[in-house]
């Protein structure tokens, strides 16, 4: 499995379609933060909306992601010579499920930090659950979990 998962990242690596999918995270989040930076300046808005609303476009992109990068194992047959090789068919599946699973934190993440390095410079703030402020903004809700785990580790970064 380790030489299926390092087959998997290797190709990732060369992928075009990786490094754009990348690249729209990057600038989806520059635009939600630059964008929060223009309406702060009227108004306090807290960081959170653009924050947090990284599912969808994440979730968009790996819908189209996974079918163009692994259907690619299927129409040239190199499944075929896998499973040849002695891999078993749950190791393919397991490596890449894997590989798709870190594809997807690595957008999330370069997603947020991107949002982060824009915005906590650009003046606007996290306001965290029970403040009153976060009511209908971002997709994780009021009192969700990820807020109440994220929100502490992120104040200490604002002030």
């Amino acid at each position: 499995m380790r030489n299926l998962l390092a087959a998997n990242f290797l190709r990732l690596g060369k992928s075009a379609l990786f490094w754009g999918a990348l690249a729209f995270c990057l600038g989806a989040g520059a635009l939600m933060a630059l964008q929060l930076y223009q309406m702060n300046q009227y108004e306090d808005f807290p960081l959170d909306g653009a924050f947090f609303t990284y599912p969808i476009f994440v979730c968009i992109i790996i819908a189209v992601f996974i079918p163009l990068f692994f259907g690619r194992d299927y129409s040239d047959h190199t499944i075929r010579n896998k499973v040849a090789a002695g891999h078993p068919r749950a190791a393919i599946y397991a490596a890449n499920l894997l590989t798709d699973t870190a594809v997807s934190l690595l957008l999330c993440a370069a997603y947020m930090a991107v949002v982060a390095a824009i915005g906590i410079p650009g003046g606007a703030g996290f306001h965290g659950p029970g403040t009153g402020r976060t009511d209908g903004i971002g997709l994780a809700g009021g009192n969700g979990g990820v807020q109440r785990t994220v929100y502490p580790c992120l104040n200490g970064l604002h002030q």
